[in-house]
C-alpha cells in the first residue's frame, strides 16, 4: 500500500511531528541502497531477482506487479522525510513475498497473496526500522537516528488511534438515516478522544474505512507473530537466522494469515528454538517515549488500543 494522507497531518502520515532543523538523513540512492542490502542480506530478496526504481515526486511508494518473473517494479518519491525510511522499508517487504515466490509459477499464483498477511508482513519488516540501531546502518548518525525512532514509534501510536476511532465511528453510524443525526454521532465520538479537530473531517475519512480496516487487522497479525518470535527466539530474534529462515518458509507459501503464526510456532529450525542461540547484541525496537497526547484517551481507553 502507498501513504496515507490526512490534511497534511495523516494517518500514515507524511508530516505529523516534525524533527529539529537541519536533522540529516541520507540521500534517497543510499538509503534504498542500504535497504536493499538489509534484504538481500536476510535472504529475502534473491540476488537473482532485479528491482527497477521509478521516481515519482510527491507520491508515496508503491510496488507495481509485473508479468515477467524476477522483475519488480517499485515507484519511490523523491524526497526523503523519516517516514521516507519507513514506507521503502513496507513497499520493500511487499516486493520481498513475491520475490520469494517460485519464478515459474503462474502469474495469478505469484502475485495472489492473503491481505491480512500481506500487510501485517510489511507492519513487521516497518516495525524493525523503529530500532536506532538499525538506523544508524542505513546511515543516519546516532543522535537523529533515536529521534527518528521516536518519531517513527509516536507515528504508529498516532496512526492506530486515528483508525480506532475511524472503526468506532464506522459503528456508531450504523442506521444513521440523515447527514445531521451523523454529525451528532461523529462529534459525540469525538468529544473524548482529545482530538481538536472538525468533527467533519471524522465523517470524510470513513470513505477509506475499508482501508483503515485492513491496517488495524495487519497491526493485529503483525503484533500476534511479534508475540511468536520473541517468545520462540527472545527478543534479540531479528538478528536470529533461524528466525528469519522461519520466516522465509511461512512466506514464500501461499498459506493464509492464520497459517503463518502457527507455522512460526511449530517448524523445527538448525538450532532449535532456544533463545540462547541469538546474538546476545540483538534488540527488538523500543516504543513510544512518551503518548501523544491527541489520541490519548483513545489508545489507553475505550477503545482497547494500548501505547506502543
Amino acid at each position: 500500500m502507498g501513504g496515507r494522507a490526512w490534511h497534511g497531518a495523516s494517518v500514515r502520515h507524511r508530516g505529523g511531528w516534525p524533527l529539529p532543523p537541519d536533522t540529516p538523513l541520507p540521500r534517497l540512492n543510499q538509503l534504498i541502497t542500504s535497504l536493499v542490502e538489509h534484504f538481500r542480506d536476510r535472504s529475502l530478496l534473491p540476488s537473482t531477482h532485479k528491482v527497477r526504481l521509478l521516481r515519482r515526486p510527491n507520491s508515496p511508494s508503491m510496488v507495481q506487479a509485473v508479468r515477467l518473473p524476477c522483475f519488480s517494479l517499485l515507484s519511490i518519491p523523491t524526497a526523503v522525510t523519516p517516514v521516507t525510511v519507513q514506507y521503502l522499508q513496507h513497499e520493500l517487504a511487499h516486493l520481498a513475498e513475491h520475490a520469494l515466490r517460485r519464478p515459474g509459477a503462474p502469474l495469478a499464483q505469484r502475485w495472489s497473496f492473503d491481505p491480512v498477511r500481506s500487510e501485517g508482513w510489511a507492519l513487521l519488516l516497518e516495525y524493525l526500522v523503529r530500532s536506532p540501531a538499525v538506523l544508524r546502518e542505513l546511515g543516519i548518525e546516532p543522535a537523529t537516528a533515536k529521534t527518528v525512532a521516536r518519531f517513527l514509534a509516536q507515528e504508529e501510536y498516532f496512526s492506530r488511534g486515528m483508525m480506532a476511532v475511524d472503526a468506532a465511528l464506522d459503528t456508531a453510524l450504523d442506521g444513521v438515516a440523515t447527514p445531521a443525526a451523523a454529525l451528532a454521532r461523529a462529534v459525540e465520538l469525538s468529544a473524548p478522544t482529545g482530538l481538536h479537530c472538525a468533527s467533519e473531517i471524522l465523517l470524510l475519512r470513513q470513505i477509506r474505512m475499508v482501508q483503515w480496516r485492513g491496517y488495524l487487522a495487519g497491526y493485529a497479525w503483525r503484533d500476534a507473530v511479534l508475540s511468536v518470535l520473541t517468545t520462540r527466539f527472545g527478543p534479540g530474534w531479528p538478528v536470529s537466522a533461524d528466525a528469519w529462515a522461519l520466516l522465509r518458509e511461512a512466506l514464500s507459501s501461499t498459506g493464509s494469515a492464520a497459517d503463518f503464526p502457527h507455522t512460526l510456532r511449530t517448524s523445527r529450525t538448525r538450532c532449535g528454538s532456544d533463545p540462547a542461540y541469538v546474538r546476545s547484541s540483538g534488540t527488538a525496537p523500543g516504543g513510544a517515549t512518551g503518548p501523544v497526547q491527541a489520541v490519548h484517551g483513545v489508545l489507553r481507553g475505550q477503545y482497547g488500543l494500548m501505547s506502543t
